[in-house]
């Protein structure tokens, strides 16, 4: 029942209509003790409302307060109706105390069960397990995941609360602020005004700030609140002294704002709370529904709809808050449907064990519980046409120890838990052996003629499935890659790859970011899949997914037995779906080779080392001559290319360099070859610039689509056309812009005529865009960065931008090399949208470079709504170069190589073709 809707009232009716002897009511705090004790004591108000006759006597209600040492101090509860007790005051006491409790009560009552999974609450229900136990709660889930034990008979859904007018109206008041050090004070502000304009208005309201812990309550509520004396502010959390005076001077209203940490306990009853300030946001959503539930109960005159103030500007929220904070969020239909999806699971969970049958094998005093039963989210899958969960023995030898089996019929769902001893790997005896306990599930989906099969031990699964089943086949080969199927934005943090032989070795095993994209494809040298495992988003939630050629399918996590079944019907679907092609991973390699000397062309581009895009969010910096700089607003530049050494500068944005000379021997090692000692940084680690890039070079990026990554080039398989693909060269009328000026803003002044504004003007006055981004400048992204949000899709833009080498367009070499080694540079951040987001409210925030702003359409609001979706929708990227001092009609052979280069870059690394503007 939802926070709010009576379930302190549905235990008194319970206890006067059906309990004969004395009932128990375990509450999880002191206060909420007191506050149930005075319920019953009244009957709250079942009188006022005619549940029960006038001359109904009162329940005898005893609190007990300290912990029960002997049978000898039970006498109360053989004098009363009701006790009400913490969990607290009977976890000490001993086992006898706690049987004899049990013994003098007909029921048990647990308010806020969701606390029950704990061990001392459980020690307890165990005493009462022959008795009548009934649990209430507003959140039947635990932030731990475990499951609450019972049938669950009554559910009252949040949409009906509201429906019936048990909650008032809740208003989310959106704060933007995109600086952390100012979000405190703006969120204040905000909930201050409010209050004064509720209370002008003749509501009876309070303010209720909620900080995550002790300190920042106390900071929050003297930089912030305590100077609004008018209002008797008060801070209280579990350091304040006289916390229970300070209590009762809230509930009488004594205090307009209350700055605290854990909601002044659970079940505290003060309908005048009606404006929230979350500070700092909870990071469940059970707690976050107890928390809101305080400000929208409606037993009080006076009062009006409840508000939240919430700073919403680069927020990040768990997925199940994600919508509740987002920007125009109907809080009043969210929370009814992310109360019901929560509660959904653990109502299968109860129907599900309702039809479970067990058979124990054990003697143990304690045996397991089918409800305990938490299996990893794994199996493997076999063809089978009928199911006989009763041969299941038969896969095991006759000396094998069962402890348990259960099975739902309805469900074929079948669960066994075996027992065997091992000998000890540390020691040569016999007379002391290690005891392993494994899980078996099966599933038997008879309407596709699959079995699934999991075992903990990892082992047994086709003798099991043999058993079992009817001719059991196990799928395996390429087929096991169907179940990548539909999953979005997929990104592989580990591949097994077998053949490709390179010096003996047969098998490799690569992890890193994104490997089967090749986001960086220093290692990829053979495309034949043995197993995947990454991450993406299934219907807008994020899942993880691995399968083996073997035939084993697995997901990181474990759950419940109904929901690993649910599991396994979606991957049964995928496996059976000959449409989902299974040859679209790893499709792009590079073949590595040791190199004594550097290839004759010179690189297009220099770039940054993998490790530095992976060091976001702690930003790598460098120091050196008093200055600091972020390598976000840095570039790599090269000076010059030999057959055995280079050299290059990192350039900051005012100007600042280091230069470094990087000589191939056996390996490539790096010094600096100016006066000044610098050094890198990445939070707590700390390197010279020397030894930071020796061990992370930058990656040299070639003109025939091969790199350069320290000693080693890796060279391309894919053969590159030698004629770039003429459609993607559009052709654009320059006439009005002066093609040997490339940026919009230089010294501070705007030049619309130039060749950045020209893009940026046509983006402008694009509908589909909804924004337009100037990043022109050191460490850029891109010249450009655009966004459209189509058809449920967002779609990000990299315009780079090129100035003509001379007046009339041509075929420049140089023209071609700079603007698309900064396609190439670009790439990195394709990659998670997340960091661009932040890279472009860094620049935004940091670095204008003397504009108002960097955002030419669009604001940082409309940036965060597309942040957020970017987790949920299919997000892709278009590079584009804009170069009017290329003529098509002139286009060499040789540049036609370096675009198709660019555009085989791309395709691999983004499965996207390069697009050009240019000249006719």
């Amino acid at each position: 029942m939802p926070t709010g809707t009576g379930k302190t009232e549905v235990m008194l009716a319970t206890v006067v209509g059906e309990c004969r002897g004395c009932v128990l009511v375990i509450v999880p705090s002191d206060a909420l003790r007191v506050q149930i004790s005075g319920k019953f004591e009244n009957l709250g108000v079942l009188k006022k409302i005619g549940v029960v006759p006038d001359d109904y006597l009162f329940p005898i209600v005893g609190r007990l307060q300290h912990t029960p040492r002997t049978t000898g101090e039970l006498e109360a509860f053989d004098r009363c109706n009701v006790v009400i007790s913490t969990m607290q005051a009977l976890a000490g006491a001993p086992t006898a105390v706690v049987d004899s409790i049990a013994s003098k009560c007909s029921h048990l009552f647990f308010d806020e069960a969701h606390h029950t999974g704990a061990d001392s609450w459980s020690r307890l229900k165990a005493a009462f397990s022959k008795k009548t136990i009934l649990q209430f709660t507003a959140t039947p889930f635990r932030q731990d995941g475990k499951r609450l034990d019972g049938k669950m008979f009554y559910n009252y859904p949040l949409a009906k609360a509201q429906s019936e007018n048990y909650f008032k109206p809740i208003h989310l008041e959106e704060v933007w602020e995109w600086d952390d050090e100012q979000a405190d004070s703006v969120i204040a502000e905000a909930a201050v005004d409010l209050l004064r304009r509720d209370i002008a208005q003749g509501f009876d309201h309070i303010l209720m700030a909620r900080a995550r812990t002790i300190a920042r309550a106390n900071q929050i509520f003297e930089e912030h609140y305590e100077r609004h004396q008018d209002l008797t502010p008060v801070v209280i959390h579990q350091e304040i002294r006289g916390r229970n005076s300070v209590i009762s001077n809230i509930k009488r209203g004594a205090h307009r704002i209350i700055v605290c940490v854990d909601m002044l306990g659970e079940g505290f009853d003060l309908p005048s709370l009606k404006i929230a300030a979350i500070h700092d946001a909870h990071r469940s959503l059970g707690v976050t529904l107890q928390f809101v539930g305080r400000f929208t109960r409606t037993s009080q005159e006076g009062i009006g709809a409840a508000t939240v103030v919430a700073n919403l500007a680069n927020q990040k929220f768990s997925e199940s808050l994600e919508d509740l904070y987002s920007e125009d969020a109907d809080w009043n239909l969210l929370l009814a449907g992310l109360s019901s999806n929560a509660i959904e699971p653990q109502l299968e969970f109860s129907e599900f064990h309702d039809g479970v049958t067990s058979s124990e094998y054990s003697d143990s005093p304690q045996p397991l519980s089918d409800r305990s039963l938490s299996p990893k989210m794994s199996t493997f899958v076999f063809r089978s046409r009928r199911f006989t969960p009763a041969n299941f023995p038969r896969a095991f030898p006759r000396t094998q120890e069962f402890i348990a089996s259960w099975q739902n019929s309805s469900e074929d769902v079948l669960m066994f838990v075996t027992r065997k001893r091992v000998p000890l790997a540390w020691a040569s005896t016999k007379a002391i052996s290690d005891e392993v306990h494994d899980l078996y599930v099966v599933y038997h989906d008879k309407e596709r003629d699959l079995l699934f099969v999991h075992s903990s031990s990892k082992a047994n699964h086709k003798r099991v499935a043999k058993a079992v089943g009817h001719e059991p086949r196990v799928i395996e080969g390429e087929d096991v890659f169907r179940v990548l199927g539909s999953i979005q934005r997929l990104m592989f943090y580990n591949a097994g790859l077998l053949g490709g032989k390179v010096g003996g070795i047969r098998f490799q095993m690569l992890s890193g970011l994104d490997v089967a994209r090749a986001i960086d494809p220093t290692q990829q040298h053979s495309a034949l899949k043995s197993n995947l495992f990454g991450a993406g988003y299934e219907d807008g939630k994020r899942v993880t997914i691995g399968c083996s050629r073997k035939g084993t399918i697995w997901s990181l996590q474990s759950s419940t037995v109904p929901e690993w079944r649910k599991w396994c019907r979606h991957i049964g679907g995928k496996l059976l779906d000959n449409s989902i092609s299974t040859t679209e991973y790893l499709n792009h390699t590079l073949v590595p080779e040791e190199i004594t000397a550097f290839p004759t062309e010179t690189p297009i581009c220099l770039d940054w080392p993998v490790f530095v895009f992976e060091s976001l969010p702690n930003r790598l910096e460098f120091e050196g001559s008093g200055s600091r700089l972020s390598w976000l607003d840095c570039d790599l530049q090269l000076r010059s290319w030999e057959s055995t050494q280079f050299k290059f500068a990192i350039v900051g944005k005012d100007g600042q360099a280091f230069e470094f000379l990087a000589k191939l021997d056996d390996t490539l090692a790096v010094t600096q070859s100016n006066p000044v000692a610098a050094r890198a940084s990445c939070g707590s680690d700390s390197w010279s610039l020397d030894e930071f890039l020796t061990q992370h070079p930058p990656i040299a990026r070639m003109p025939d689509g091969g790199q350069i990554d320290g000693h080693v080039i890796l060279k391309p398989k894919t053969t590159i056309s030698s004629q770039v693909e003429s459609e993607s060269l559009i052709v654009k009328d320059w006439t009005n812009v002066n093609i040997d000026k490339e940026s919009l803003w230089k010294d501070g002044h705007r030049r619309a005529n130039t060749v950045q504004g020209f893009v940026i003007d046509e983006l402008c006055a694009d509908p589909k865009m909804c924004l337009v981004v100037d990043d022109d400048d050191t460490g850029e992204v891109a010249d450009v960065i655009a966004v459209s949000e189509e058809d449920g899709e967002i779609q990000v833009y990299f315009y780079h931008c090129k100035f003509s080498g001379g007046e009339a367009p041509g075929s420049r070499a140089s023209d071609l090399y700079t603007v698309c080694g900064q396609a190439q540079k670009g790439v990195h951040w394709a990659y998670g949208f997340e960091r661009l987001a932040q890279r472009i409210i860094h620049r935004e925030n940091n670095s204008r470079n003397g504009r108002p702003t960097r955002l030419e359409k669009g604001t940082l609001k409309i940036l965060d709504r597309v942040r957020r979706q970017s987790h949920k929708v299919r997000i892709t990227y278009s590079v584009v170069i804009v170069q009017p001092g290329l003529s098509k009609s002139t286009l060499t052979d040789e540049h036609s190589s370096i675009l198709g280069a660019t555009s085989l870059f791309l395709r691999q690394h983004l499965a996207t073709a390069l697009e050009s503007w240019v000249s006719a």
